[in-house]
């Protein structure tokens, strides 16, 4: 971006600065930062001429325009007249918004009012397209301070605009999917522990209201919290879009412990690598399992007594044909003598 140091000999001299454009002629001032124009010692038809000329304001790579106190059209540069279109001489109110009197909110009257800069999102549109405009007004004074004129410059939004509801789309979805999640999902911060958000299952499973929970770090949910801080930190260290799986036993408000099987993964967050937790309770699936396993103890302990007595009626009923066969032959031989 380049800015311009005008003096009162017509001398242009070009310099770099940070989104500012001036011209500082002594009483002569023009200050374009967030574009608040300053004092003039000329009419503002001479004044405006001597922009154009020098081609100060066709350097700006917004849209610009300078109008009267009754909000008629002066000057436009370029970008301006490319998205808008020319409409110089006419009344502001009138060719861009095709209304007889001056727009509600009009950051330009408020400038005119207050003398102070101000700033309006409008849509319009433009080549049969919705487009977003970002309209910011500030005074151009005379030498007595007077409100002579009001510059505009206009920025075409409409990316950033489309880019933010996408954004907002975005979070909606994931809010809805957050808090609707049956499972107790917790969002904590890689580096510090910190929990930066949990959603209202997590809330129910631990006991803790959302001011409470957010005051605690993740290890402080967890009855070993000396394995959970060091599995926090290997997830946080380890590579992006890997899901970990792991069970720990973790803590209610109330201090009751509890089974939960966890799977988490990693995203980037401003910088920051944020982790998050889906906790499910699996206490009635523990139950379950011992519950089984006790079941199968029983059936083996009876399986073992079943065999045994399967053994002992075998036994049994051997030894009962061993004394059949012992009398039979015993009868044989009392027939025989």
């Amino acid at each position: 971006m380049k800015s311009y140091d005008l003096n009162h000999s017509g001398f242009l001299q070009s310099v770099v600065k940070k989104n500012i454009l001036y011209c500082d002629t002594k009483n002569f001032l023009v200050f374009v930062k967030g574009y608040n124009m300053g004092k003039i010692k000329e009419p503002i038809e001479q004044f405006i001429n001597k922009l154009t000329e020098h081609g100060i304001l066709e350097v700006i790579g917004d849209g610009i325009s300078i109008q009267d106190t009754d909000f008629k059209i002066l000057y436009e540069n370029t970008v301006h007249k490319d998205l808008i279109g020319d409409h110089v001489e006419e009344f502001c109110y009138k060719a861009y918004q095709q209304r007889n009197n001056v727009c509600e909110g009009c950051p330009l009257t408020a400038t005119f009012k207050d003398g102070k800069i101000h700033t309006k999102e409008r849509s319009a549109t433009i080549n049969n397209e919705m487009r977003y405009l970002e309209i910011t007004a500030s005074p151009v004074r005379d030498s007595d301070g007077q409100i002579v004129a009001g510059i505009e410059v206009v920025r075409d939004v409409t990316e950033r605009k489309k880019i933010e509801e996408l954004l907002r789309e975005s979070e909606e979805k994931f809010r809805l999917l957050f808090s609707t999640e049956q499972d107790a999902v917790v969002i904590v911060d890689g580096e510090t522990r910190k929990i930066m958000d949990a959603n209202d299952s997590a809330l129910r499973l631990y006991g803790y209201s959302r001011e409470e929970i957010l005051k605690l770090k993740g290890p402080d949910l967890s009855a070993e919290p000396e394995k959970s801080d060091v599995a926090i930190r290997e997830i946080a260290m380890g590579p992006d879009k890997k899901i970990h799986y792991h069970a720990r036993n973790h803590k209610k408000k109330d201090g009751t412990v509890f089974p939960v099987e966890i799977s988490s993964g990693t995203f980037m967050l401003k910088g920051r690598k944020i982790i998050s937790a889906v906790f499910r309770d699996i206490s009635e699936r523990k139950m379950s399992e011992e519950s089984i396993k006790e079941r199968v103890k029983e059936l083996e302990k009876f399986y073992e007594i079943a065999i045994g007595r399967e053994l002992k009626m075998k036994e049994l009923k051997d030894e009962i044909e061993e004394l059949k066969s012992a009398a039979s032959q015993s009868n044989k031989t009392s027939e025989n003598n």
